[in-house]
């Protein structure tokens, strides 16, 4: 099985996307894909989770990607409450792709960063055959971490 994998450097910038191949003995059990004509570009994510340094780190990395990515991104990122739409504003103006704060049901749309408000966990859910969807929830899941809310 192949992975590819995002080599960062030190200061968090993008450097290259390698492919490593994985031991036999590390096998990831793959769900099946869907039949092609279920398939919507939305199934296409990047998810990625900051913490300290990560409105630095994002300011790095998402400006270096192209308008026309393949793929919806979403963000968790701890914050307290307020502090997620300006840190979306100000990404979206400096990214070719469109960066915003995620809503309660809002699809997943390639070319589109969803930053998770303050307080909330992020989900998806696969809403119809063609679309995914953001769930934000205040339950506690199993891993208990989420944006800040104070």
């Amino acid at each position: 099985m192949k992975v590819k994998a995002l080599i960062v450097d030190d200061s968090s910038v993008m450097r290259k996307i390698v492919e490593r191949s994985l031991p036999q003995s590390v096998a990831v059990p793959v769900a099946p894909s869907p039949p092609r004509s279920f398939h919507h570009p939305a199934s296409n994510m990047i998810c990625i989770g900051v913490s300290t340094g990560g409105p630095q780190a994002l300011q790095n990395i998402l400006p270096l990607l192209p308008g026309d990515l393949p793929a919806g991104i979403l963000v968790v990122q701890h914050m307290p409450v307020g502090f997620t739409a300006p840190l979306a504003r100000r990404l979206n103006d400096l990214c070719k792709l469109s960066v915003t704060e995620a809503a309660q049901g809002e699809a997943v749309m390639p070319g589109v960063v969803y930053i998770a408000p303050a307080g909330f966990h992020m989900t998806v859910y696969k809403r119809t055959l063609s679309t995914i969807a953001i769930c934000l929830s205040k339950k506690i899941p199993i891993c208990p971490t989420c944006p800040l809310s104070m």
